[in-house]
């Protein structure tokens, strides 16, 4: 999948919003108070014009070394501002497109993934066995759907908002005082849990189904980053622990497996320790299925069969997975769009700012030009000379455009991944765009000026 088929689920959201009546007040206030100032200004002080000397320099096509300065400025505002705005949506698309690049741990594609309970189940031995009886008629109608290649459970889906962690003791290592011991995240699965979800097996086995039958021997499978921090030089497939929790009496698991990290709480998040212990899914819990084609045309057809098999079945959270994984990432899309979406804004207003202003400068040296000209100038000096007055507001404005984008930066480093607040790439990348763009919008002005006529200029002067 493109980055740009990423960004177009937020755009259809956005597409879609009800305008806010709120918003759309605050932006006709701001819009109205801008005009207002930007009106104001030039009403209040032209009253304290000096005529004769207003009359003078319009008649000599020169104005006053203050509103020279005061356009330059505005020119190296405008830069700079581009240049703040462009680096940190450059930063936080990079950011974006590092963490789609981010293997999940698991493959996402053609996934369903549900959540199925029995409301208001009576609790007794007679319910248990009858949700017992559910559950395999409901697992063995869903492997049966065509285009189904397996089906699984898990008790704790993806990105959880909070994960079970008890402490934990493993056998053979020192032990910690009961208050230091280490946290362990874990969470139950069927056998074909793995395999469904495409977690790789890298040491030992799976569950088998007989591991969650009562009386079995205890078993648990831990992801790689448990298996690195705890046994680094030595297979942890063989070795036991046991839980520290106060509510039961936990017996020692023998770990039967080593698995691939999943990124749990988010891609930006690296893998902490995890482990799972087996169960036959009787809880109903996440349900997970891996289809051949995409799992959104199973929906209806899962819907039906759960209901055959249980009419008092409920469902709800249903998902395909890869969609979670991109709606973990939605705020920081959106993120980089509106901020993108300024940055291109500012962009056209510094283009726009600079040809306006280097095409007045051009208009009023009209007649140095043509005395240059018939002086000896060739065109190529003129136009080196226009090209050379609007460069030097450009230099200036990624000054401290640069300046203000490493303060920026420095504000939305939380937002950031795998990318420096200081990355050299984004931050060459948007000087070069700016000077490209500065220079296309000095080189209409400089061209216009080469083809002064000397003549014309002297007799306008």
């Amino acid at each position: 999948m493109s980055f740009v088929s990423k960004l177009n689920p937020e755009l259809a959201k956005l597409s879609g919003s009800v305008l806010d009546a709120r918003v759309l007040g605050y932006s006709v206030a701001i819009a109205a108070f801008t005009a207002l100032v930007c009106g104001l200004l030039p009403a209040l002080s032209a009253p304290h014009i000096d005529l004769n000397r207003a009359l003078r320099e319009a008649s000599s096509g020169h104005s006053t070394p203050r509103a020279h300065a005061l356009r330059n400025l505005f020119i190296v505002a405008q830069v700079s501002l581009a240049f703040v705005l462009l680096v940190g949506s450059g930063l936080l698309i990079k950011s974006l497109w590092h963490i789609f690049a981010v293997p999940p741990g698991f493959d996402a594609e053609h996934v369903l993934t549900l959540h199925v309970y029995w409301p208001n189940a009576p609790a007794n031995a007679a319910a248990e066995n009858q949700r017992n009886s559910l559950y395999e008629e409901m697992m063995r109608r869903l492997r049966a759907l065509p285009g189904v290649t397996s089906v699984g459970a898990t008790s704790n889906v993806l990105f959880p908002d909070e994960m079970y962690k008890v402490p934990f003791v493993i056998e053979g290592q020192p032990e910690q005082s009961a208050g230091q011991r280490p946290f362990l995240p874990h969470g139950e699965a069927t056998p074909d849990y793995f395999r469904t979800m495409g977690i790789p097996l890298l040491r030992g086995r799976e569950f088998k189904q007989t591991d969650a039958i009562g009386g079995a021997p205890p078993v648990i499978i831990v992801n790689e980053t448990m298996a690195k921090r705890y046994w680094p030089d030595e297979d942890p497939v063989g070795r036991r622990l046991k839980f520290d929790d106060p509510n039961f009496k936990s017996p020692w698991f023998t770990i039967v497996g080593v698995v691939g990290d999943v990124r749990q709480e988010g891609l930006e998040i690296p893998a902490g320790v995890m482990a799972y212990v087996p169960t036959d899914g009787d809880w109903f819990d996440d349900l997970v299925l891996r289809s051949k084609n995409d799992p959104r045309s199973l929906i209806s057809a899962v819907r039906q069969q759960i209901h055959t098999a249980g009419s008092n079945l409920a469902i709800d959270n249903v998902n395909v997975v890869g969609d979670l994984l991109s709606q973990r990432e939605s705020q920081r899309r959106f993120d980089a769009l509106l901020l993108g979406g300024l940055a291109s804004i500012a962009l056209l207003l510094a283009a726009v700012g600079i040809y306006g202003t280097i095409s007045y400068w051009v208009k009023q040296r009209t007649s140095e030009i043509g005395i240059r000209m018939a002086l000896g100038a060739d065109r190529q000096n003129i136009s080196w000379l226009v090209l050379k007055n609007g460069m030097h507001l450009i230099l200036a404005g990624l000054i401290l455009g640069a300046v203000g984008a490493l303060a920026a930066a420095r504000l939305i480093a939380s937002s950031l991944f795998g990318v420096a607040t200081s990355d050299p790439a984004t931050f060459g990348a948007i000087a070069t765009l700016l000077i490209i763009v500065a220079h296309a919008a000095c080189w209409i002005p400089a061209r216009r000026a080469m083809r002064v006529d000397p003549m014309v200029a002297l007799r306008h002067e």
